[in-house]
């Protein structure tokens, strides 16, 4: 009698073990499946990122993990993704904006001050040390949202329709389109110009009907959603390196094996190293393509830019709480 239980028994595990192999929705074969969504077209620079996340995560795990990955805005705007991130329901993995989080997380506008960073190596410093890793704290901290990747590193220019930019003096009610209030209006406004609220699908009409004078955007950007076709003019303004961040849902993050969540936060690095270089690439071919289009393209001299802005950035960020933080990048600059 035992014996024949045991053949059973047996018998029972041999169909399970079967069944794992060959039946892909099997326990033993389940595939993890993490939705991923942004506002960007498939060839812009965030969106290769987030390619090169999940391939890298699928290597990882074995192809035990899987990232679905819907671009342009399907799974809603930035802040509407952020938000399902906070709650752990239809949205896994973002790239979001300082802008858009700061609603949330007022101390993230600190990143998007201008002339914040000198230069490219300043920014590696900041935010792939200890600042990163401080701001990277308070987001999770405050919304239960992990930032697992530093995206950006490109540099913000000023495209317009009406004439060129040249000077601070140039700027004077000059009627600016941003994507957010907050930060980003007040440091327009600082600088001379009528910022003007249009969301990012609606800013090419905006300048073309010439309900607003120009914008200003990072060059991949500006190359993947065509916005050199109304403007006549680009200044080289650079007033911003931009950060982007990668970031997941704390409370998906939680429900992974702890071996899967080491993979996503390795290729959460790695996929930021890969898509600051390939966006920075990106941004200098763009500036060559602006000038075979027949866009007027001119420098400026950026220290009145600078000297204007530097002490409505200090307070700002002590309106914000990250003084300290401010400081540190700062103490970063090569003197």
């Amino acid at each position: 009698m035992g014996s024949r239980r045991n053949a059973r028994w047996h018998w029972s595990l041999f169909v399970c073990l079967t069944l794992s192999l060959i039946w892909p929705g099997s326990v033993l074969a389940q595939q993890i499946v993490l939705k991923a969504g942004h506002i960007q077209k498939p060839d812009h620079p965030f969106h290769l990122g987030v390619v090169e996340f999940a391939k890298r995560v699928a290597a990882r795990t074995g192809d035990r993990v899987k990232v679905d990955i819907l671009a342009g805005g399907i799974l809603g705007s930035e802040a509407d993704m952020f938000q399902a991130q906070m709650k752990g329901t239809t949205v896994d993995l973002t790239v979001n904006t300082p802008a858009n989080m700061e609603q949330f997380v007022k101390e993230v506008g600190l990143f998007d001050l201008y002339y914040l960073f000198d230069d490219f190596d300043h920014w590696k410093r900041a935010v792939n040390g200890p600042v990163g890793r401080k701001m990277a704290d308070i987001v999770e901290k405050k919304t239960d949202v992990k930032i697992i990747g530093f995206y950006g590193a490109s540099e913000r220019i000023v495209f317009s329709r009406t004439k060129p930019i040249r000077s601070l003096d140039d700027l004077k009610g000059f009627r600016m389109r941003v994507f957010a209030g907050g930060v980003l209006a007040k440091s327009w406004e600082q600088l001379g110009t009528v910022p003007t609220v249009i969301a990012f699908p609606e800013q090419y009409g905006a300048i073309m009907a010439g309900v607003v004078d120009g914008a200003e955007n990072e060059p991949p950007t500006i190359l993947s959603a065509k916005l050199y076709e109304p403007s006549k003019y680009m200044a080289l303004t650079n007033h911003q390196i931009i950060i982007r961040f990668l970031t997941i849902s704390g409370k998906r993050f939680r429900s992974l094996p702890a071996d899967v969540q080491a993979a996503v936060l390795e290729a959460g690095r790695e996929s930021a190293d890969f898509e600051t270089r390939t966006e920075r690439e990106i941004s200098e071919k763009a500036i060559e393509r602006f000038k075979a289009f027949g866009v007027q393209i001119n420098t400026v001299d950026r220290k009145p830019f600078i000297a204007r802005i530097d002490p409505f950035n200090r307070q700002i960020a002590k309106d914000l709480g990250a003084e300290a933080l401010l400081e540190e990048i700062i103490a970063l600059r090569r003197r």
